[in-house]
């Protein structure tokens, strides 16, 4: 299977434009640690570090490019605002399985899996 990880790093400061010029985003280890454990099951795994949201088109060139057959989101509180845009494009231009997991969807399941296009969500370490 080939999994592909969407990591919206996106702050408000740096959305607005204001704060660190060259704003590349933090290094998250729990996407570390779910990539090498799929890999080590002979999965190929990729990951889609957004900064900056980007547009319809260009997210939705930038997953094909890769051709999951699943998409997870790792958010947390201050990313979960871009999740409802970026899931629905998903599911309305290449009908992908997502699955949401961090710390909102963890302690905020039922509003995670309300969102046209989240199709499951990983609560805590399961």
């Amino acid at each position: 299977m080939r999994a592909l990880f969407i990591y919206p790093d996106i702050s408000s400061w740096s959305a607005s434009g204001i704060g660190r010029i060259g704003y590349s985003g933090w290094y998250s280890f729990g996407l570390g640690y779910l990539s090498t454990a799929l890999k080590k099951a002979g999965h190929i795994t990729g990951l889609y570090h957004i900064t900056k949201m980007p547009g319809e088109n260009e997210f939705i060139q930038k997953i094909k490019s890769f051709n999951p057959g699943l998409i997870g989101f790792s958010l947390n509180s201050n990313s979960f605002f871009y999740l409802p845009k970026m899931a629905e494009w998903i599911d309305r231009n290449l009908g992908i399985k997502v699955i949401c997991g961090g710390p909102h969807p963890s302690l905020n399941p039922q509003e995670t899996l309300a969102i046209r296009g989240v199709n499951m969500v990983c609560v805590g370490e399961g």
